[in-house]
């Protein structure tokens, strides 16, 4: 009569052990997929951002030293105007680009980089001002001298610490990338592995129910 009741018995076991590997299974593919996950946030919050918002300072910055240019070569005053114009656009472009930076998480060494930049970047829009107050009352060589001596340094300490944030920022959006995909890797094999795992256990209740009957 304790035979019905001990099959019963085992068979309700077993299902409990069932439902528990499922709970156990999903709990631990959530767990690897949040990992995952923040990882995936780190590279579309952080780094895709911030290497679009360098790329604007790169590409801004480069162009402001070529109408700097274009604007003591021209002897239109329509031009020379006009170069202006495309200086202040410019300027306008470089602070929006500057406050999309600010807006992002940065570490220290990044942060300790763009401040840097900007200072040296002021520092150069500062000399330019002279040049272009020299450019509108046709003192033509005097402003040439700028461009090719305090300007291009200036210009060139601001592009070069720029380029170095850009460097380091294309590095750790790689190291982040790298981390994700070994995330995505690991998270696989250990998600197979506890389905192996509950596989084997399953097979071996089954052989002992089995065996039981």
């Amino acid at each position: 009569m304790r035979q019905p009741h001990s099959i019963r018995f085992h068979l309700t076991a077993v299902f409990l052990l069932f439902f528990l590997l499922v709970v156990v299974l999903g709990l631990f593919s959530i767990w690897r997929l949040s990992n995952f996950n923040r990882l995936s946030a780190d590279v579309a919050e952080l780094w895709l951002p911030t290497t679009r918002v360098l790329g604007d300072l790169n590409n801004f910055t480069s162009d402001f030293r070529a109408i700097e240019g274009s604007n003591l070569l021209s002897s239109d005053p329509d031009e020379t105007a006009e170069t202006e114009r495309q200086i202040a656009g410019l300027d306008r472009s470089i602070a929006e680009a500057e406050r999309g930076f600010e807006r992002i998480r940065h570490n220290a060494a990044e942060n300790d980089l763009y401040s840097r930049f900007k200072e040296r970047w002021n520092d150069y829009r500062t000399i330019v001002n002279q040049m272009l107050v020299l450019s509108r009352t046709n003192r033509k060589p005097e402003a040439l001298a700028i461009y090719g001596g305090t300007s291009r340094a200036a210009y060139d300490a601001a592009s070069d610490t720029l380029g170095q944030l850009t460097d380091q920022a294309v590095a750790s959006a790689q190291a982040a990338s790298d981390r994700l995909g070994a995330a995505y890797r690991q998270a696989f094999w250990l998600i197979l592995l506890g389905m192996v795992i509950a596989g084997v256990m399953v097979v071996a209740a089954l052989i002992h129910i089995s065996r039981f009957i």
